[in-house]
């Protein structure tokens, strides 16, 4: 859910952490397959990918400005420079955090 004050992502019982706007660089609608479900990390050279799937797959990347931790056990309080996850309108979702994002962006000129 996008809001003024960032980018909320729920799933299930076990998930459900704040991305503020001011720490999100870009946001854009990909569908990626992901192996296994729920949340996968995934670590790479440019940094730790949190992946927040549904049947086995994402719909939005969220790239973040700066390395930033999020509340996932998986991560071990290792900050994410990413986070993938599933939405059922991703297109509409990413319209909407643009908004917010050029929101933030200003207000922080």
């Amino acid at each position: 859910m996008a809001t003024d004050d960032g980018l909320r992502v729920r799933s299930g019982f076990n998930v459900d952490f704040m991305i503020p706007s001011a720490a999100v660089a870009s946001v854009r609608s990909r569908n990626r397959p992901v192996e296994g479900r729920g949340v996968q990390i995934e670590r790479t050279s440019t940094g730790v990918i949190a992946q927040v799937g549904v049947m086995k797959q994402t719909a939005v990347d969220l790239v973040l400005r700066e390395p930033t931790v999020v509340a996932l056990p998986q991560t071990d309080g290792e900050p994410v420079t990413e986070v993938r996850l599933y939405v059922d309108d991703p297109d509409a979702l990413v319209r909407r955090a643009k908004q917010h994002l050029d929101t933030s962006t200003r207000a922080n000129i």
